[in-house]
């Protein structure tokens, strides 16, 4: 423990650096007749958040190269006001501002440094220790709060918070228990001293800036942070008050008013002036910086200031329908130091303008707040806005006109702000988002199915012609005999069914099932980089579909021998018009030609047969199968009063239509539908 006593009487107990490492520097060994420790000053202020300060360190030993300062140190000291002869009859009441008292005569600090400097020129020759010439390091330091804990913590990244400035549930509070209470790390050795405010905060990180809604997330150091908030508290008590500081002392942080310092000081302390440096209660030196500048007072929002305060008239019905100026809502909001004066507490006996200097309010300042009014529902400025602009914002914009208010400040009810907010906003903002991504994904679609992925587009059904074209799935078939013709041959075709469909990105699914893992879609088929998704149906109605390309089919040709067949543009056509028994090379050839449905494969066994010419594959029917494998057709539709394919086709169950659909695949296989040849066509 060091003996000598410092000028205003403090007793440094014990004094260390802790380094990063953990390894520790004890600033009161002595070294050469000399301790490290040469001086400490610290500043401490209502007007500053925090304590700071620079320890002085004589470097006579080479210290700083082993300790190898480089910020992050703690500084470790215990400090004593020891009680003298001189105090033996003074009472040290105790308050709450960190003052000197019997219950607090010790104090231990800590502190880390933040920045690290030397003051000793590096190229003298002076040699004035054993390692050659002294070092005196200047190390600046600070609260951990201040200095490193909102850097490795910040406040409310990324959050929200809605809800008082400070008091029971605060913004402060929650500051406090977070920062501000001792911990490990903190320098606070009590809790948080604070004062309610009557107003609060709605806080959030990610910020709208104005008006066009760019995000804007400024970090706010912890220090700059409570001052702001210091800045637009308001207190409970008196609502004149707001004059609220944030500061700390030895002992804790505090956040009150100034006001609220004046009305609890209701014994307060007494000093005489006195050479005697003997006792806690004399004051050696005294220096008033400034008395007063009436001129600066003047110049300056002191003693007069207005606004004028400008929001929406939110109560004009016809505000919707009425220009701008119209239905904004005006009003002149005062300051006049003379009218407010009582409001607040005070420690002058009269007030600091005398009678002579008043002056009329229209010479006081006017202050200005540029940043206010619409928000553009241009995000970002864009200039071809859409509804949907505000998905996808962090800053939480939404698409509803939103107004910023003047300096920030709105005198809109908490609790109502709180309710909008959480239970209506914020509660359907998943399924609002929800909405936003399918109606993108449907945009998205929209745009690459008429811009780039199809030239012939979706036209209105017209009355005496062919309607519009639809995508759509064949989903079943079965056989359907068409009216006798000119010969009186009923020729055989098949009737299918089918779903309107959409193809769709295979990528765009996944996102659907992103945003809703409880939507499902009937994918039928999802070969290569698109997927076939069925659209929803009204329940208990069947599409039918007729293949053009199976109502045109001509007769065959007499030379073919083949009587009852009718041929289409397909495969068999090809090869028996131009029939030649030596040029047969198309494998599974039939030996009885037939309609093969659209959306159909058949299962069979595979074998020879030798012609006389060639070896000549052909198909086993024995078991003969028709299985549905579903196929993506592109459909007209069509009036039905121009279609005999339906009109006899009326039932009880199945009323006539007034649309018949159609479209024009080849089939796999052309030939003859005639039952006796196909052999029994088992269930499909």
């Amino acid at each position: 423990m060091a003996e000598s006593f410092f000028p205003h009487q403090t007793l440094i107990q014990r004094a260390i650096i802790r380094n990063l490492d953990g390894s520790e520097f004890d600033l009161l060994a002595k070294n050469q007749g000399n301790t490290p420790f040469f001086k400490m000053l610290m500043r401490e202020s209502l007007f500053e958040p925090m304590v700071t300060g620079t320890l002085f360190v004589q470097d006579k030993g080479n210290y700083g190269e082993k300790m190898n300062f480089v910020g992050g140190e703690i500084i470790e000291i215990d400090i004593e006001t020891p009680i003298s002869e001189g105090d033996s009859e003074l009472q040290f009441p105790n308050d709450s501002l960190g003052l000197v008292s019997r219950e607090n005569l010790t104090q231990n600090l800590k502190f880390y440094v933040h920045r690290v400097r030397s003051l000793t020129d590096d190229a003298t020759i002076e040699i004035d220790s054993e390692v050659g010439p002294a070092t005196m390091w200047n190390l600046d330091f600070g609260p951990y709060e201040m200095v490193y804990f909102n850097k490795t913590d910040a406040p409310l990244y990324n959050g929200e918070f809605t809800g008082k400035i400070a008091g029971e549930d605060s913004l402060v509070e929650y500051f406090a228990n977070k920062y501000f209470t001792p911990s490990e790390n903190s320098t606070a050795k009590e809790e948080m001293d604070i004062e309610p405010t009557l107003n609060s905060i709605w806080y959030k990180a990610n910020q709208a800036s104005y008006p066009w809604g760019k995000n804007n997330t400024p970090y706010l150091e912890l220090g700059r942070f409570m001052n702001y908030l210091s800045e637009h508290a308001v207190s409970e008590e008196n609502v004149g008050a707001v004059n609220y500081l944030f500061w700390q002392d030895l002992n804790r942080w505090h956040f009150r008013s100034v006001d609220s310092l004046i009305r609890s000081q209701s014994n307060p302390r007494t000093y005489k002036i006195s050479n005697d440096k003997t006792g806690k209660d004399k004051i050696q030196s005294f220096h008033i910086s400034k008395q007063i500048d009436q001129s600066e007072l003047l110049n300056s929002d002191a003693y007069r200031s207005f606004y004028v305060h400008v929001e929406p008239n939110y109560d004009d019905p016809y505000s919707d329908y009425i220009p701008t100026n119209d239905k904004l809502r005006k009003q002149r909001i005062e300051y006049d130091y003379f009218t407010d004066y009582e409001k607040w507490s005070h420690i002058e006996e009269n007030p600091l303008l005398p009678d002579s200097l008043k002056y009329e309010d229209v010479n006081s300042n006017e202050m200005n707040d540029e940043i206010y009014g619409w928000f553009s529902q241009k995000e970002h400025n864009d200039q071809k806005p859409t509804k949907l602009d505000y998905y996808g914002n962090v800053n939480q914009k939404n698409s509803m006109d939103s107004w910023q208010t003047m300096f920030d400040m709105t005198d809109l009810d908490i609790e109502t702000l709180k309710k909008v907010r959480n239970e209506v906003i914020l509660a359907s903002k998943e399924n609002y988002n929800l909405y936003a991504r399918k109606r993108l994904l449907k945009e998205k679609w929209n745009v690459y199915k008429y811009s780039i992925c199809c030239d012939k587009q979706a036209v209105a059904a017209v009355e005496g012609g062919s309607g519009a074209r639809i995508l759509g799935w064949i989903t079943g078939f079965e056989r359907y005999s068409l009216p006798e013709d000119d010969q009186g041959l009923v020729r055989k075709i098949w009737k299918y069914t089918w779903l309107p469909v959409e193809v769709w990105p295979k990528d765009e699914i996944e996102n659907l099932q992103e945003i809703d893992d409880g939507i499902t879609y009937d994918v039928v088929a999802k070969q290569g980089p698109f997927a076939v998704i069925t659209l929803p149906q009204e329940q208990g109605v069947t599409l039918e579909a007729w293949n053009m390309n199976e109502l045109n089919n001509s007769f065959a040709p007499n030379e073919l021998n083949l009587l009852y067949d009718y041929l289409g543009p397909g495969l068999n056509n090809y090869n028996l018009l131009g029939y030649d028994p030596e040029q047969i090379t198309i494998e599974g050839n039939l030996a009885s030609y037939h309609y093969l449905p659209v959306g159909s494969i058949i299962p069979s066994t595979l074998g020879t047969y030798n012609d006389g010419i060639n070896d000549v594959n052909t198909t086993d029917y024995i078991s003969f199968n028709l299985e549905y494998a579903g196929q993506l057709v592109e459909l007209f539709q069509i009036p039905n009063q121009f279609s005999v394919l339906q009109k006899v086709q009326e039932t009880e169950d199945q009323p006539l239509r007034e649309n018949v659909y159609m479209f024009n695949v080849n089939n796999a296989i052309d030939g003859t539908c005639v039952p006796s040849i196909l052999g029994e066509l088992e269930e499909i």
